[in-house]
Formats: C-alpha cells, structure tokens, sequence
C-alpha cells in the first residue's frame, strides 16, 4: 500500500497473511479510523472458500472497513461477464457474500452504477480467438461510508490485462451541533427518579392557578420534567463510569493473579469479567434505540451489526454539500444551515389561492354526516380516549422538542392524566396550543439520488409527545367517521379497507395555529420556520385530514361525465374512474379524452387548492388495445434475528403482492428455498421446515410455509368478497369465478365442485381462490336455505347441494353451455312452471324441430331419479307432456 506523503494521516496498525495475499493497514484520516485491506484472492475456486473464509481476521466491527484487489470472482454473470462459460463456477462467492452481510459491506461500484456493464479482466481464448472479459476487480465498503464516497471508476490501464478501479474519498471533517436533549428511558427503573417525579408534581399540582393559563404551566411542568432528568442521569452516569473503572481496574489485577493457576483468583477473574460483559449488554441496549433496529424488543444480541447500523443511520442524515438553485455548492455549516432554513420556509410558506377556481371545484355534491356523528365528534376529550391512544403507540420513538418519550407518558400516565386532560380541553377552548406542542423539528433523511439537492431529502416532523397523544386521540374519532363520508375508491386511513381494496369532522384549526418548525442539520438547529400550508408528517391526523382533501379531488372526477373509466364485467351500471391510496391515485381511463379531461381536473384542484401534482412521479401504464401505444447485510445473527428479517423485511412484501397475484407453486418452492437457505446460512438444515413454522412458545420460529400463508390470502379474499359491504374490487372478482362453466359470481364457492371442475380458462388468481375454498370444504356450512319462491328460482339446478337427484347434484354441460345455470332459465317468466320441452330443445339446438332421443332420455333419466323425500315439486305442462321435472328435485331445508 501506498500513501501519499501530504496526507494528513496516523497509521494504527500494520498486519498481513502468511502467503502474500492479504495486506492490512488500520489508518486514522481526519478521525475517522479505515480499516483498509488490499487481497489477491486464488485462482482455483475450491482455494477461495477458505481464502474468504480467513479473510474475517483481517476485518474490523468497530471502524469502517475497504477491502480492494482481485477477488479472481464475480457476483452476477450476466452483468460482470462476457464471453467464456456463461455459468462459470464461483461457489465460493457464497462466502464473500457471507462476509459482505456480517460486516455490513457494499460493492460501491454496482451501488453507484446498478444495472451497467464495465469490466476490469481481458484476456483472449487462444482456441476459438474470443475474448473474455469479467470484473474482478473492485471495492468493498462498509456501507457507512456512502456519504463520503464522491466517486467510484473504471479507467483502462495499458500496463496489465487488468484495468485499475478508482475510489474517491472526501473526508472534509462535518462540524456537528449539539442536537437537543432525549429523556434517557433507563430513568424510569431508577426510583430515587420517581421519588423526584412524585414530590415535584405534588408541589406543582397547586401551583396552576399562578400562571396565566394551563398550558403555560403545563409547558413550564416538561421543562422540570427536564431538569430533573439531566440531574438524576448526570449522578447514574457518574456511578457509572466509576463501576466500570473499579471493575476494569480489578479484572487487570486478577487477570496477573490468575495465571499461577489458582483456582480461586480465576474463578473471581471470570466473575469480573461477566459483571463487565452485562455493562457493555447494557451500553449495547442504548446503541439499539439510537439504531432503530426493527427487532430491537426480540431479544437480538449481534453487537456488530447494531453498531454498524447506528453508523449508517448517522450517515443518511449528514449534509456534506448543497447545491443551490444558481447550481453553487456550499458547505460551510452556516450556509448550510442557511439553505435548509430558505428551502422548507418557502415550501412552507402559503399560496394564494383561485377562489373562482375553489367555488367551482367545491360545487359538487358531498356526503354528509348525519347530526348524532356530528355531536359524537364535537364533545369534549375523555380520559379513556387519551389511554387509548397513548398505550397504542410504539415506544423508544423520536421524541420532539421538548425530548419526553412515549415511554416517560405510559410510565407516569396515572399521576398526571387527569390535568394533561384539563390542558387539552383548554386549548380547545382557547383556539391554541402551547409552545411546545405547537413546535416541532424538521429531520432530514436521505432518500436517494443527488445528496447535494435538498428534494432527494425526505423531511420527518418530530413531534412532541404530548401533542402526538391528543392527535392520535382525534385521529381514532375521525376514522370512525370516515366511511360514511369517503367512497370505498379510497382505501387509506378507512377502517375495515385494505391498500388492496383499492364537511370535515373535528377543526384542525387548533393542531394547525401557528404552528412552526425547526430543521434539523448535521444536529445543528435552525430558528423556528411558520407552517403555513401543507400537513406535518408524524401527525396522527394529517392521514385523515389529507384524506378528505384527496376525497373532495376524487368526487369532482365521479362526477366529470367527460371522464370515462372502466365498465366491470357483467351487468352493472358501476363506473370505476379511480382508485385512491392516500395521495397515490390511480386512473382507470379508457380514451384520450378522458385523460385530457382527468388533466385538467387536476388543474383545476392546484389552483383551488394550492397543492401540486408532480408529474415527474407520475407513470402511465397502456392496457388493452392501446397496449402497443407506445442488500440490505444482516452480520451475524442469531437464528431468532435471522427469523426476524425474514418476516419482517422479506415476506411482509411478498403478502402485499400475494395478496393480489397468483404465486405459481415453482415460484413458492423456489422462494421458500432461498428463505430457508438464509436462514440456515446455506448449510443443513437442523429441522424440518414444519417445525421452524410453530410458534416460539412451541419450538418454531414464525416462518409460514408459503403454500399455507398463500392458502390464508386466498381464504382472507373470499371471506372479504362475501362480505355485505360494497366495493368496486368485488365486481373483477366474482365475474372470473366460475365451475363445469357456471358462472354465479361469488355465489360461485357455494356449489358441489371437485377440483378438476374448475374452469381451466380462469385467471391463475381465482383459481387459487377456488382451490383454496376446496382446500377446507368440511368446515364450509350454508348460512341461508331458500324458501321463498324468488329465491328458488334463483338456485343453480346443477352442482347444488339443495337439488338433488338420488343424493347427488346434477351437472348436464351442454344445458350449461346454453346459459341453464339457473332454475329460472328453464321456467316460464310470467306464467308458473318449466318451459316445455321443445322450448328446452331450441335452446339446446336453436332448431325448432322435435326434441332427439338424447335429450328426451336426459329428461327421462332426470325425473326417473326421484329422492326418497320430495319436499317441493315443480309441475309444468306443455300440451299434456309432462316436462323434465315432476317430483325429481328435493329442495333440503
């Protein structure tokens, strides 16, 4: 390795292998500590297992590792090669993979360059005079240093048959803030704490009456709240810090001890040695928060990769650099500060509006409540709805200015609820907030794109707690109201709808007077910024909110008659024109004028409302006969987190497709294969995939088998489609069911069917409908027998367990090929009884000649197969010819 003289730079350590292909340097750059390892791996892949293998020695879980040089293997064929064999043998890319999850590692160059092809190996195959070209070479970076990484190349070189890889590191030192001060959680176990709690709220309980209103006083209470935190956790953190410098200092005097082999001095060394492995389980449970790993609660102990993604966490909200509107850059924390503070203030800053615009927009007819919804909406807040939603919100989440935790509410809600109660009732009274709850911090994480720009940052609001109580409080008001005013097209935020499903009720005046936010950069804060358009993300009532906004866009292209969108099959008057998923809309359009029209609807709503469409997200999909038209690593973990991941960042997506989509049976084996296969780190399996299924409480993991999870779906889908409440998704649903050709929409699962009986031309999604209501025939039951005329006229006289011929339903295809699918279709419309049978025969034939032999021994055999009971006949007769049925079909009570 070289390094150039003018680096400003501290080499820590220096090691390598014994055979000449690892060297190691450990090196302190403008503090940051890389652990820099440059490797020559074999040529033979059998040597490269263990080559990989043995590489883990040389890496670092403390400090940011770059691990360069010829790797002599490749990660995807069809990008990283060509020519030669095109499924060469690389087994042993299975363990640098291994190594790339546990160290948390990216190949930065297919990071920053994702599907293009570039190649670092030439060489010419002497016997047919082709050439063979792979990338080899390149770098592998812990993922924290992303940030950091201006660029990453492949430039020829002329004095190799390898090409040289370029990485290009910036570390121009950020200046960080000091941010703002989060309640430490581990308080709420200290009882001198909440012996400090209890005494300061008994004394400050009497004192409201000496503020000029409660929400000052309330306001006033959190900043003791604060006080007392900083004192107690300053006294816990000194002890501390003592107990681990008395523990370190004793273990290094019984680790001398220890090694004349006594029995006694060892057994201690070891005693001091776990009470300081429970420190460091304890600093590891903080790091865990501060990372936000999902399965944080679970039990988790990979130290490694809790650290590493507590780095990158770090990383995805540091600015380096902006790019301003004139294309400068700038990277003092100043103007940093300054850039961020101008971009959200004139974001935020209101527009006027079209009030013509908003006349015209709004003069469309809109559901209503009724008055009893109204007044359930209007009464004042109850202690009740304040538990509810306190104790249903997650813990160790990002507090807001005022740094008090959901934790430090749930912990102490029974000494404080009923005045945090009179605080809330107060400001609705009042019209406003408090300071605190009316503040809010703006953080920034990156999203992905240009970091330089500010639109590729997401903004979060981090609220306070206490304002987030009272929003979700108002939020579980609002959304018992939202289906009687939102159409079943929007599926967000409605209870009882799924995404699949594709006059307001409380002010939000009070959450939205003047409310203000500072933005957080590189933990430094800027001055407070007004909100005067827009809705806070964090906010428990700005999905509702922002719902009926999208409601009123929504029922204004309901109501365009110039907008066409799709007929569902089968009779219906039904137009679906969209379908809403909070703002996600998406158009069901049929011509191009309604897609003009739908235009300028949206038009229409930006200069009513002040909101813009972006149209750079918007896509657009040709259907029909326009159709021609034109990694994330997880180190090491326990078995326990490895079924963590998997259910909760793998199959949570897969549901949300199977939901919808058929899964082929190759595609479930072959997905359960690579699941089982992480889980098992590609090595035998210890048990049996039915087993890692149970429950933890009996030995399993959680991890549904595929085919029982899709089974599940499917089921969960007809239960919904028999459902009574209206939805426009049932409509596409129910017409592609059908048996032995009888389609009876979803009526269809109530007849007697075997599985080859099902329909061989229905889409793959209903029939695994159908197969799954095979699946669990004994537990199906019929919750309603007809016995009015109407509805025995309704019956399917063929594959019905109601009408039987000697104990077993009847099926004739060809009477179902001509549309016979139910007993009205062989009767008489005005008159009682069944059509003669010469009418039956024209259906059959269209031939108005005399019924053929066939047919008249079908209607013989049919009402030669008389049940022992006959509860109901149906007679008809047509010129004394008795016709198909005279006592042959039971109807079953």
């Amino acid at each position: 390795m070289l390094i150039h003289p003018r680096l400003h730079h501290t080499v820590k350590h220096v090691q390598s292998d014994n055979e000449g292909r690892i060297v190691n340097i450990l090196l302190d750059i403008d503090d940051h500590m890389l652990n820099i390892v440059n490797v020559y791996a074999p040529n033979k892949d059998s040597e490269r297992g263990a080559f990989f293998t043995d590489l883990n020695r040389f890496l670092s879980s403390s400090h940011e590792n770059i691990i360069a040089g010829d790797f002599n293997c490749i990660f995807d064929a069809k990008l990283d090669k060509f020519g030669g064999d095109p499924n060469p043998r690389h087994s042993a890319v299975f363990y640098l993979n291994e190594l790339i999850a546990r160290f948390a590692l990216c190949d930065i160059w297919r990071r920053r360059h994702k599907d293009k092809r570039n190649f670092t190996w030439t060489s010419k195959n002497i016997s047919d005079n082709s050439f063979i070209r792979t990338r080899i070479d390149f770098f592998l970076t812990s993922k924290s240093l992303d940030p950091y990484i201006s660029a990453v190349d492949i430039g020829p070189f002329a004095n190799s048959d390898h090409d040289y890889v370029l990485l290009t590191l910036n570390f121009d030192q950020v200046l960080r803030g000091p941010g703002f001060w989060h309640f430490n959680n581990d308080l709420l176990s200290d009882s001198f704490f909440q012996q400090d709690i209890v005494r300061f709220w008994d004394d400050w309980q009497t004192k409201i009456d000496h503020f000029e209103s409660p929400l000052v006083w309330w306001d006033k209470a959190k900043f003791h709240f604060k006080l007392i935190s900083i004192r107690r956790a300053k006294i816990r953190g000194k002890l501390r810090r003592h107990e681990r410098h008395q523990l370190e200092k004793q273990l290094e005097r019984l680790q001398l001890k220890a090694q004349s082999g006594n029995a006694s001095d060892i057994e201690r060394f070891l005693l001091v040695k776990e009470k300081l492995k429970q420190l460091d389980v304890r600093d590891l449970e903080c790091t865990k928060i501060r990372a936000k790993a999902p399965f944080m609660d679970e039990g988790e102990k990979s130290s490694r990769y809790f650290f590493s993604l507590e780095k990158q966490r770090k990383a995805d909200h540091t600015i380096k650099v902006l790019t301003k509107d004139n294309m400068d850059t700038v990277t003092d924390p100043h103007d940093l500060l300054r850039e961020t503070h101008d971009f959200y203030r004139n974001l935020y800053s209101a527009e006027s509006c079209d009030e013509s615009a908003r006349t015209l927009f709004l003069d469309v007819d809109f559901r209503k409540l009724t008055e009893e919804a109204r007044a359930s909406c209007d009464d004042r807040l109850t202690e009740e709805e304040l538990r509810e939603a306190l104790f249903s919100m997650e813990n160790n989440k990002s507090p807001g200015v005022d740094g008090l935790l959901t934790n430090f509410y749930k912990q102490l809600w029974p000494l404080f609820s009923d005045k945090l109660l009179l605080v809330y009732n107060y400001a609705f009274d009042s019209g406003c907030l408090s300071v605190s709850q009316r503040r809010g911090i703006i953080s920034l994480v990156f999203k992905k794109g240009d970091r330089t720009l500010q639109k590729n940052w997401r903004p979060m609001t981090l609220l306070t707690t206490d304002y987030k109580i009272l929003t979700k409080a108002l939020a579980n008001r609002l959304q018992r109201m939202m289906p009687l005013i939102v159409h079943t097209d929007q599926t967000a935020s409605v209870k009882g709808r799924t995404i699949k499903d594709n006059t307001l009720l409380i002010s939000p005046r009070v959450l939205y007077n003047s409310v203000s936010s500072s933005v957080i950069t590189n933990s430094w804060l800027t001055s407070f910024i007004g909100l005067r358009r827009g809705l806070r993300q964090g906010c428990a009532v700005s999905m509702p909110l922002y719902v009926l906004t999208a409601e009123a866009l929504a029922i204004n292209k309901r109501a365009n008659s110039k907008i066409h969108g799709l007929l569902p099959p089968g009779p219906t008057d039904v137009e679906v024109k969209l379908t809403q998923f909070a703002d996600d809309t998406t158009l069901l359009l049929v011509d191009d004028d309604s897609i003009a029209e739908a235009f300028r609807t949206f038009d229409l709503y930006e200069r009513a409302s002040g909101a813009k469409i972006n149209k750079h997200k918007c896509k657009g999909l040709w259907c029909g006969s326009f159709a021609s038209r034109l990694d994330q690593p997880y180190g090491d973990l326990s078995f326990k987190g490895r079924a963590l991941v998997i259910n909760a960042l793998l199959t949570s997506t897969l549901w949300y497709n199977a939901t919808s989509l058929s899964v082929p049976a190759w595609a479930s084996s072959r997905i359960e294969e690579i699941i089982h296969r992480f889980f098992w780190s590609n090595k035998n399996p210890l048990v049996n995939r039915h087993v890692l299924a149970l429950p933890l409480s009996k030995g399993g993991f959680n991890i549904a088998r595929l085919e029982t999870k899709k089974l599940a779906l499917r089921l969960n889908t007809l239960r919904r489609l028999l459902a009574w409440e209206h939805a426009n998704w049932k409509y596409f649903t129910a017409f592609f069911l059908g048996v032995s050709g009888i389609r009876l929409g979803k009526l269809t699962p109530a007849l007697n069917f075997n599985p080859q009986d099902i329909d061989h031309a229905l889409p793959p999604f209903h029939k695994e409908l159908l197969s799954a209501w095979l699946k669990y025939k004994p537990f199906h039951s019929h919750s309603h027998i007809p016995e009015s005329f109407p509805d025995i006229l309704n019956e399917p006289p063929f594959r019905n367990n109601l009408i039987t011929a000697e104990g077993k339903p009847l099926c004739y295809k060809e009477w179902v090929k001509c549309g016979l699918i139910q007993l009205r279709d062989i009767c008489y419309e005005v008159i009682p009884g069944f059509l003669p049978l010469q009418a039956i025969h024209e259906i059959l034939t269209r031939d108005d000649g005399q019924p053929d032999r066939p047919l008249r021994q079908t209607a013989r055999e049919f009402t030669q197969r008389q049940p022992p009971v006959v509860e109901d006949t149906i007679n008809a007769d047509a010129g004394g010819e008795t016709i198909l049925v005279t006592t042959a079909i039971q109807l079953h009570s």
